[in-house]
């Protein structure tokens, strides 16, 4: 991205950012303020998203991943889901590998990492949303079943670790599909019942959810749709906010008033809110084209950005995703990105 010159002055539109994002630590109270102004923001985990490829990873490239994300002190790891349209990642792949699930936790507690375990991903998921609200009704009254099932597939692996760090709802809520009362109150209400299931069967786990917004919709909006559904679903503790600026959902100018919209809405419910950096450049599928998606790193001084303006409301920043756009040794600007990831943490 570009950078240019405000009028006449010196500032360029990374210090107005910067400025603003400081603007408003010293205006009201956040993360940052008890680093004194002097700690830079830095990565604290990121995602991983399990393929059909994952399965067939041996323990030493496990290993090796794992040893990368403690050198770049990423020391949260979200798994964004266990089961992929019936993939199951809790399950044995090709012999003699380990579940992805089971091998995951193992290496955690090595390298002392936190794991939270995501739950069911359904490619048909938006297209359900989607329809009208009896028919989203019946979608999530099936989901809820499977979810459930591998809440109760998953629990005994998770239980014997004590590095799983909490479970996160796989469904992204956006903007868009849940502005009408009707199919709000059917989200509102499955929510709730599958949260308050695993905090049943996990009393004290950290329940996460994350979402999104679209720039034609307004902040204000935004926080009274997240407050209302706080409100409903008191289990959730963290809301993971998608800056949206490598998906081109928002730009580096308008996404502080989204994330001050999140942070009313979080504090009003006394929930935490964390910042999810995407790190990718977008090239390909919607909005830019009718091509299936596709994206490469982005350049490291966008990606800082985006971290700034983070670190000035939310109080943890996740990649997504390390494993796609840092650690990929075949692809050019993953190492690009991570090597000056890296330098700017000073190694």
């Amino acid at each position: 991205m570009p950078r240019k010159d405000i009028g006449n002055s010196r500032c360029t539109r990374r210090d107005l950012l910067i400025a603003a994002g400081l603007g408003s630590i010293l205006t009201e109270s956040s993360p940052l303020m008890g680093a004194g102004l002097l700690r830079k923001p830095t990565l604290g985990g990121t995602f991983l998203q399990p393929l059909n490829e994952t399965r067939t990873w041996s323990r030493e490239q496990w290993l090796g991943l794992f040893q990368q994300l403690a050198r770049l002190r990423l020391s949260r790891l979200i798994i964004q889901w266990v089961e992929s349209d019936g993939m199951k990642f809790y399950e044995a792949g090709t012999a003699p590998h380990l579940p992805v699930l089971q091998t995951i936790l193992e290496l955690a507690a090595q390298t002392k990492i936190q794991v939270m375990v995501g739950l069911l991903h359904d490619s048909a998921y938006w297209q359900a949303v989607g329809r009208d609200p009896g028919q989203v009704r019946e979608y999530f009254a099936a989901r809820e079943s499977r979810t459930v099932s591998i809440i109760n597939a998953v629990l005994p692996i998770v239980s014997a670790h004590h590095h799983f760090g909490g479970w996160f709802m796989t469904e992204e809520i956006d903007d868009i599909n849940w502005q009408e009362p009707a199919p709000a109150a059917i989200l509102q209400s499955y929510l709730h019942r599958v949260t308050g299931y695993l905090r049943l069967v996990t009393p004290d786990a950290t329940i996460a959810i994350s979402g999104f917004a679209n720039s034609n919709s307004p902040p204000a909006r935004l926080r009274s749709f997240w407050q209302e559904l706080l409100g409903a679903v008191p289990t959730i503790g963290i809301v993971m906010f998608q800056d949206g600026i490598g998906a081109r959902k928002l730009t580096l100018g308008q996404l502080p008033a989204y994330f001050a919209s999140l942070r009313a809405a979080t504090r009003y419910t006394g929930r935490r809110l964390w910042s999810v950096v995407e790190i990718f450049e977008q090239t390909a599928g919607t909005p830019l084209d009718t091509n299936p998606f596709a994206a490469v790193a982005a350049p490291f001084p966008r990606v800082l950005e985006q971290m700034q303006l983070g670190a000035g409301y939310a109080s943890e920043l996740i990649a997504f995703t390390a494993f796609d756009y840092m650690l990929s040794a075949a692809n050019a600007p993953a190492r690009t990105l991570q090597t000056s990831y890296s330098a700017y943490l000073g190694q």
